[in-house]
């Protein structure tokens, strides 16, 4: 350190000493006066000679007020003084600027969610189309909660027919409905618009399915073997195209896709995320145990693509029942309709209702739940 007050005793002692130190300190040190320690403070720049420019932050003298005071003056220069300081006005158009919204993360997860056999308008053990629909509603707002943590990357959505009681399948049907077929299909139709708006923001691709069933299908009298034309003349599939026709072109609706069986087919086949599904009704068997059958027989027979399918999804027994066909999977799907006395009346036989709901990866499912 250079020597800058040739009368001061530290500055010819070059000492060197902790800043912090007081003045009584300094002088017991050096063996000074307190006053040579105070005079020597007055250079104590000259022991910064060492530092950085760019190191220091702030800078401190005292100085003489004209009434003869003293006042000791910091200067900070990352300080702001504070007249500088923002105001609320310069802060208010902050509000009024929209928010940028989070960008979504979507996961790299197959979400299934099947709407079974809900035969709107279908009464029995005391309850009516009101009670069908406060069940589906009851299921939905539940799995919504876990879709909306889940946010996964697909959500494949099949109805998987019989959405309508209808009036044509039995000649019962006359006794067990409390609306009458166009209040049916407008109900189905507004339920299951409901369903869409609900499930379409959380994902980035939604696949909705349709398939003919035979609640649905349009007759020109009673029974089976009453069809008024193809399977393709069915209300669910009509429903699935009004849906197509409202949705199409609407904001918050472009990534949503409609399916429905090729001419002459009653199932779909789709692959999604790296999982092939078929979708068929169920009502070509009678048994939900022969359904392998007819898997296999429409695998045999390369028909429809049905060879390829990792999971046939169905309905129209209303109980879940999960089982291997060939090692690939069958899943019967529970309804969310009111019950079918006849059948328990018959076997003692009844089954949880409520929406199946699972994830699935690479041809297999996990996480499957009834809600």
């Amino acid at each position: 350190m250079s020597i800058t007050h040739p009368q001061c005793k530290l500055c010819n002692m070059d000492a060197k000493f902790n800043p912090e130190m007081s003045n009584a300190q300094i002088a017991r040190e050096f063996e000074v006066s307190k006053d040579s320690a105070r005079r020597h403070r007055k250079h104590i720049d000259s022991y910064f000679t060492d530092v950085p420019v760019e190191q220091i932050t702030s800078r401190g003298r005292t100085v003489r007020l004209p009434d003869g005071s003293y006042e000791k003056i910091t200067y900070k220069p990352t300080a702001t003084p504070s007249e500088d300081t923002t105001t609320y006005e310069d802060l208010k158009d902050v509000f009024n600027a929209p928010a940028v919204p989070a960008k979504v993360e979507y996961q790299p997860i197959v979400r299934v969610i099947n709407l079974a056999d809900f035969q709107i308008s279908k009464v029995d053990y005391g309850m009516d189309d009101i009670d069908t629909i406060d069940r589906v509603r009851t299921s939905i707002a539940k799995l919504r909660a876990e879709v909306e943590i889940e946010r996964p990357e697909f959500i494949v959505m099949p109805e998987l027919g019989d959405i309508i009681e209808g009036f044509s399948n039995t000649m019962a049907q006359a006794q067990t409905n409390s609306i009458d077929l166009t209040t049916q299909i407008r109900v189905a139709r507004r339920l299951l618009a409901e369903i869409l708006n609900d499930f379409a923001p959380l994902c980035k691709r939604l696949h909705f399915v349709s398939i003919p069933s035979n609640h649905t299908c349009v007759r020109n009298g009673i029974g089976r073997g009453n069809s008024a034309a193809t399977s393709h003349n069915d209300w669910g599939l009509e429903i699935s195209h009004q849906l197509e026709d409202i949705l199409k072109d609407r904001e918050g609706f472009e990534h949503v896709e409609f399916h429905r069986p090729p001419v002459g087919e009653e199932s779909v086949v789709l692959e999604v995320g790296g999982t092939t599904f078929g979708f068929v009704h169920g009502h070509q068997k009678s048994k939900p145990q022969l359904l392998g059958e007819w898997f296999q027989g429409q695998s045999h027979g390369r028909r429809n693509n049905m060879q390829n399918v990792d999971i046939l999804l169905t309905g129209h027994f209303h109980s879940l029942n999960v089982y291997q066909s060939g090692g690939r999977w069958v899943i019967v799907c529970p309804t969310s309709d009111n019950g079918s006395s006849w059948f328990t009346n018959l076997t003692g036989e009844h089954s949880v209702a409520g929406i199946l709901s699972f994830t699935a990866s690479n041809g297999m499912w996990s996480n499957l739940n009834i809600y």
